[in-house]
């Protein structure tokens, strides 16, 4: 009785062994730690085994490739980076431009799919996380926006773990308009002169800035061709001659950053300015009266 109450339990085991037992995917390649840079061949490979151990032929394996960010209810997927059916290794490129680049947590997730002959599957993944380098994007005088690769625009500065060897689309306005100033594109920080670039990103840390130059005036600065500033050398105290008598002036200091220090609204033709408990360093001053502008530069020592 003992013996035949085993075999139906062997028997039932087996039975349940069966049903439940399934293939296994098996992923080689890429490992788990192994990195991606923009625009590089990614290969995979891998096996199907069924419940026993054997090998399992090509054509039981599907393999599918998207790309994901964000975590939580923000989590994104993208599908269309990658499919390959019927094959034990294959590869994809990691795209050289991205409108994702800037999203710190981009990764690509590998699947494989394994199916035996009686359509049981399973299913492993690696994800392949990038190589990054720390990107800066700036602008000189700070505090400007700039368009940045798809995002829109952006305030700076900017600061980002990008995927290396990726390719960041940047531009600058012809002209920008920062605390009552008005600036003209100049170049950006690798010398080119172009207000819109392509820059790939580099093995290591980097800051991108688009450098401005103070336009004179944004009005009719002949208007005010009689008004002096002096001493342009400074102690203490300089002096603002020339302006429009009882009609409302501006004079604005900023510091050599062009954050604005002081603002002075004044009705006289002659306005001293005390600045003697500044820094020594460089000043400028924007005077607006009778409807125009001028900028100067004095010297704090």
């Amino acid at each position: 009785m003992k013996t035949t109450f085993t075999l139906v339990i062997l028997l039932v085991f087996s039975f349940i062994t069966k049903i439940t037992a399934q293939p296994q995917a098996v992923i080689v390649t890429p490992k788990v730690g192994d990195k991606f840079v923009g625009g590089q061949e990614v290969t995979f490979s891998g096996s199907a085994l069924d419940s026993k151990g054997n090998a399992l032929p090509a054509s039981s394996m599907v393999w599918k490739i998207f790309m994901n960010h964000g975590t939580g209810i923000a989590q994104h997927w993208h599908d269309g980076i990658g499919y390959a059916e019927g094959v034990k290794n294959g590869k994809f490129t990691a795209p050289k431009y991205s409108d994702h680049v800037l999203n710190e947590d981009m990764y690509f997730r590998i699947f494989l799919i394994a199916k035996d002959a009686t359509n049981r599957t399973d299913t492993s993944f690696v994800d392949v996380f990038p190589t990054t380098s720390r990107v800066t994007i700036n602008t000189n005088p700070a505090g400007m926006t700039l368009d940045v690769s798809g995002y829109g625009t952006l305030a700076t500065p900017l600061v980002k773990n990008v995927p290396v060897d990726m390719g960041l689309l940047v531009a600058a306005d012809p002209t920008y308009d920062l605390n009552g100033l008005q600036y003209k594109f100049s170049h950006w920080s690798d010398n080119s002169t172009s207000r819109e670039i392509d820059f790939t990103v580099p093995s290591k840390d980097v800051t991108l800035t688009a450098n401005y130059t103070l336009l004179n005036s944004s009005l009719d600065a002949n208007k005010l061709s009689s008004v002096k500033v002096y001493p342009t050398v400074v102690s203490n105290i300089f002096s603002i001659d020339g302006m429009e008598n009882n009609s409302e002036n501006r004079i604005i200091l900023y510091d050599a950053n062009m954050k604005e220090l002081r603002r002075i609204l004044s009705s006289k033709s002659t306005e001293k300015v005390n600045v003697q408990d500044l820094p020594a360093g460089i000043y400028y001053l924007n005077i607006q009266s009778n409807n125009a502008q001028i900028i100067n530069k004095i010297y704090k020592n």
